[in-house]
């Protein structure tokens, strides 16, 4: 619902930049205040916040992509885009996991996952403007 909302207002680039950060911060609000066990409240609206955030995401992440695919190509790029996210997916467990057998405090575990969150929201502003690129689709389609 909040996704929709964003998206029709701005455009879907900007939703999806909008929720990574919320993400990137909500993940560092975790690493600040989740400090030890007993902390049932907290963990529950940093989960809640999360849950909010991560629905925004993949909506408006599905949406840029279905729209910048030029017609004819739907199937090829589309599996490039769930192959790729399928690849890359595990690294940010991979890392906390890595971190936390080390022995290393969780919070900075949990700090280096909202890192992947920076990088992508990085990378979305590396992207050239989204009308434009609905425009170019829509003319090789």
């Amino acid at each position: 619902l909040i996704s929709k909302k964003f998206t029709l207002c701005i455009n879907a680039l900007w939703s999806a930049k909008v929720s990574v950060g919320i993400m990137a911060a909500i993940t560092g609000l975790a690493a600040l205040f989740l400090t030890g066990p007993g902390q049932q409240i907290r963990v529950y609206c940093i989960a809640f916040g999360w849950g909010i955030g991560t629905g925004w995401k993949y909506t408006a992440e599905r949406c840029i992509v279905c729209q910048i695919i030029p017609e004819g190509q739907d199937a090829e790029l589309m599996g490039y885009y769930l192959f790729a996210g399928q690849i890359l997916i595990w690294l940010p467990s991979l890392i906390f996991t890595i971190i936390n057998e080390q022995g290393v405090n969780m919070r900075i575990g949990i700090a280096s996952v909202g890192g992947f969150f920076l990088v992508t929201l990085f990378a979305y502003f590396l992207m050239g403007p989204y009308v434009e690129a609905i425009q170019i689709a829509n003319e090789n389609g």
